[in-house]
Formats: C-alpha cells, sequence, structure tokens
C-alpha cells in the first residue's frame, strides 16, 4: 500500500497553484484595463479568460481539495459536470458577460464624384474604428458594413481610407463622423495622373525621322520628333490604357496602331514611309 504524501509536499502544490493562479488572475485584469479602452471585440476575451479558468480549476480542486458539480437534464439525457468544468465555464461566461457592450452595425456607402448614384462596387476600405482598424471589401451594392462598434463612438469622427482602383479620397484619409443613422456617404474622386510616354521615331531603314507630329487618343495629347527622332508626350490616362496613336509627315498619315500607357517602356516607332 502506497504511503501517503508528506505534508511538505502538498503545502508546495499549494503555493505553486495558488502563485499560478494570481498570476493568471493579476493578468487577466490588467488585460481586461487595457481591453476596455482599446474596445476589444468579447470573442477576444472568450480566448483569454480560459487560461485563468483552469489556473482556477487547477488551485481550488487539485491544491484546496474544493468539490463542485452541476447536473442538468434534458430530452436527450442527463448532463453532470464536475467542479473543474463548473469553475472554468463559469469564469469564461461571466468574463465575456462582464465585458459585453452596446453595439451597432456602421454602414460605409462608397460613389464617384457623380454623386450617391455613382456606385463603386469593388476596392477596399479600412476603418480606424478608436485605435482599432479594421478592413473589409466594397460589395457590390457599393457598400461596407462593419459590425460590432461600440455604441459609444456614435457621433464621433473616425477615419475611413479607401483604396479603389483610379479614384482617391478627397485626402489621403477621410474623417468623418458617425450619424445616428450610423449610414456614412463617402464620396470619392476619380485620380488624376501625369505620365510622359517617350519614344523614337525611325524609318524601316532604321533612320531616325525627325518633325513627326505623334498624335496620342485621338487628339487627347501631341508632340513632335527631334533631330534625333526621339519625342515625349503627356497624358492624363492611367497606366496600362490602350489609346490611338498615330503619326503624320508632312500631313500624311505613316503610322497608325494602339499602344498602352506605360512611363518605363519607351515606344519604337516604324513608320511606313519618310516623306521630307
Amino acid at each position: 500500500m502506497p504511503s501517503p504524501a508528506p505534508s511538505t509536499t502538498r503545502l508546495t502544490w499549494v503555493y505553486i497553484s495558488a502563485a499560478a493562479f494570481i498570476i493568471a488572475l493579476a493578468a487577466v485584469i490588467a488585460f481586461v484595463i487595457a481591453a476596455q479602452r482599446m474596445r476589444l471585440p468579447n470573442g477576444l476575451f472568450f480566448v483569454i479568460l480560459i487560461p485563468l479558468g483552469l489556473a482556477a480549476a487547477a488551485f481550488l480542486f487539485g491544491a484546496m481539495r474544493s468539490h463542485a458539480t452541476y447536473k442538468g437534464t434534458s430530452t436527450i439525457g442527463t448532463l453532470e459536470l464536475g467542479g473543474p468544468v463548473v469553475v472554468l465555464g463559469l469564469i469564461v461566461v461571466g468574463g465575456v458577460m462582464a465585458n459585453r457592450v452596446e453595439t451597432f452595425a456602421l454602414t460605409v456607402r462608397v460613389h464617384g464624384p457623380s454623386g450617391a448614384s455613382d456606385i463603386i462596387r469593388a476596392g477596399r476600405l479600412t476603418a480606424d474604428l478608436a485605435g482599432v482598424r479594421r478592413d473589409a471589401s466594397i460589395g457590390s451594392d457599393g457598400q461596407v458594413v462593419f459590425a460590432d462598434v461600440p455604441s459609444d463612438l456614435e457621433g464621433q469622427s473616425i477615419r475611413l481610407i479607401a483604396e479603389v482602383e483610379g479614384f482617391v479620397s478627397d485626402s489621403a484619409a477621410e474623417r468623418v463622423v458617425i450619424p445616428a443613422s450610423h449610414i456614412v456617404e463617402l464620396g470619392l474622386k476619380q485620380k488624376r495622373y501625369l505620365i510622359t510616354m517617350r519614344g523614337t521615331v525611325h524609318d524601316r531603314s532604321g533612320n531616325v525621322v525627325r518633325n513627326a507630329a505623334i498624335n496620342l487618343g485621338a487628339g487627347s495629347a501631341s508632340a513632335s520628333s527631334d533631330d534625333n527622332g526621339n519625342f515625349a508626350v503627356l497624358t492624363n490616362e492611367a497606366p496600362g490604357t490602350v489609346l490611338p496613336l498615330t503619326v503624320s509627315l508632312n500631313g500624311n498619315v505613316v503610322f497608325d496602331s494602339d499602344v498602352t500607357i506605360n512611363e518605363q517602356l519607351p515606344l519604337r516607332l516604324v513608320i511606313r514611309r519618310a516623306k521630307r
């Protein structure tokens, strides 16, 4: 028959369990205080409170030899839970309920410069909600819905940052006030580009062609080649846009093709003939 454990060993276990419980309790209290300021969601509390519940169960039922039982009856049978499970559940559920706050859903409607009917149906939107940054895709209806926004943010100013191809906010980070309706209209304006398309005009023999008239985008931008056949034409179109480009000599069109706007790759235009 095994001999009982020495009392010093039991006392040591009590001290270790108590220390672990106190440390876990202090850490969770500090976290709760900080989390209230940061307005963290209840789901995160659920994860954080599990170590505290386990430490409490280990201390009460391992070191202190406490006892507790919960019984419940349902249509499919009887549920009986031992003490450690009950303590763990009470701490986790109680902590989450204590942190529960009033929330609302914030709807942001994103549209272009023509107004609410100019719906933007793609892109992403980032909201800074009292120190918590949340990011979501713009839906096909032009809306983004941020759920579980703390109610004390109503009437407060927040930052909204839109990432939509070809559009920008009126500022890099738009500040808006959340109204009582919890619906925010976010208008964007078209992004303005200034791209320099460069290139050289050659004839079929490889000779450079000077004084060639370059016309880009059916008259939206134009330039002429210098003595070395080089040209530079400015355009407000976005990179990747395909535009028609023509080259004329003495009023005759000697080159006619579509080009893709790209500031990094110079064009080499070979005309059909070069008239002097």
